[in-house]
């Protein structure tokens, strides 16, 4: 039932931003929850590595430099953008788009989304 609800998150934000090549629900060890991306052939396993280094940068980084808590973090490349959101103290939300994607659309809804993701996660448990 979760993994439904997960799906239905990543269907949303695609329809709101279909600019988005890539989805993935990581635990802030790296362990891959559920995936939906579109590009291959990246591993999941790879995605989950890569999310959970992004997430101990930012949150270090936010400590040693007194910020607060970790929010997000927005990596913009010559062909995209990837965008990791905090979701709960466990996970993050990884997403990854096309250039022209908009970011502002992004974050808005992503912090709604992380916020249902950290409500499901901590009722699974």
């Amino acid at each position: 039932m979760v993994q439904q609800q997960f799906k239905d998150i990543f269907s949303a934000l695609r329809k709101e931003i279909p600019e988005i090549n890539g989805m993935a629900i990581v635990s802030s060890d790296g362990k891959v929850i559920t995936h939906d991306w579109q590009l291959s052939p990246i591993e999941p396993d790879m995605i989950g590595a890569v999310a959970a280094a992004i997430l101990g940068l930012g949150k270090k980084t936010v400590k040693v430099l007194s910020k607060g808590d970790f929010m997000h973090v927005i990596l913009e490349s010559t062909n995209g953008n990837i965008s990791v959101y905090g979701a709960g103290p466990r996970a993050v939300l990884i997403v990854g788009m096309n250039k022209d994607a908009n970011i502002g659309l992004m974050n808005l809804l992503a912090r709604i989304a992380t916020a249902r993701i950290a409500k499901m996660l901590e009722g699974a448990r």
